[in-house]
């Protein structure tokens, strides 16, 4: 329809929204599709790409806000106009996406993201909607989403760090979010996600390089050292197994950005490990 070529046109024109549309999705996807695995269930999408396609389209309602409210980075008053209008984002959403045809646990998705688990929040919108009545999918994409907000890189404000939002995630786990979709995205994604930039209680800096599995104390991931305890950046790279060595320990995260600049992701796609 037109409405719906409208908006997909629409939410490419803010970077900003189409940039963490993206990685939302790419998120959602790779969780969802780990913890339906580990759980050994059945997932509700008829295959992976529609798990992203249902997250990357959660935001699709903005397409309909205003451009200079939506890419404005003035904080509104919660009872201002602006902020009506942007809280409006998943109703407009869920009407886009059925008006497609879109499957029921997508239109659910963008309708119902933004409900807390305690749903009388100012934070939880669209009003009068039953917590116990939302699905899984959209619990975790509720998770998933501020997520990326809070460590997706924004011109307008400064990262956390990985760590940091998944300790600010945990903190909020039972009375925002639900317990049963945050503690199997925690086992996925790791107390410290992987690329997580971390100091070592010898000064060493490293790269978070997998999550504990099953069983696994997710305070130890292995860790491959780039910047030695005296301040040299390494080019062949030892991996510490932070369950094995036990004198050694992480003692602060740290922003990749602000250490490495541009270049922080580079050097973790070329760790060499001696």
């Amino acid at each position: 329809s037109a409405d719906a070529f409208s908006a997909l046109t629409g939410l490419r024109e803010s970077d900003q929204i189409y940039a963490h549309s993206v990685e939302v999705g790419a998120i959602f996807q790779l969780t969802y599709q780990q913890i339906v695995e580990k759980k050994g269930t059945k997932s509700v999408f008829q295959n992976k790409q529609d798990a992203i396609l249902g997250a990357l389209l959660h935001d699709l309602g903005k397409s309909k806000i205003p451009k200079d409210i939506i890419d404005s980075t003035e904080h509104f008053e919660k009872n201002s106009r602006a902020t009506q209008i942007v809280r409006s984002h998943p109703v407009f959403g869920a009407e886009l996406l059925a008006k497609m045809n879109m499957p029921d646990c997508m239109v659910d998705m963008t309708h119902h993201h933004h409900v807390k688990q305690d749903t009388s929040m100012l934070s939880s919108y669209p009003a009068d909607v039953d917590f116990k009545d939302i699905s899984f999918e959209t619990r975790l994409l509720s998770i998933v989403d501020i997520y990326q907000a809070l460590a997706g890189k924004r011109k307008y404000k400064k990262s956390w760090s990985p760590p940091a939002t998944m300790r600010y995630l945990d903190a909020l786990a039972g009375i925002e979010y639900d317990l049963r979709a945050w503690d199997p995205f925690l086992h996925v994604m790791g107390v410290y996600p992987k690329g997580s930039l971390v100091k070592l209680n010898d000064s060493s800096l490293g790269f978070v390089m997998n999550v504990p599995g099953r069983g696994g104390d997710l305070e130890k991931p292995m860790v491959a050292i780039i910047r030695s305890n005296q301040g040299e950046t390494l080019t062949h790279h030892e991996v510490i197994d932070l369950a094995v060595e036990r004198d050694i320990r992480i003692t602060e995260d740290l922003d990749s950005q602000e250490i490495f600049g541009e270049k922080a992701l580079d050097i973790f796609t070329s760790i060499s490990v001696s």
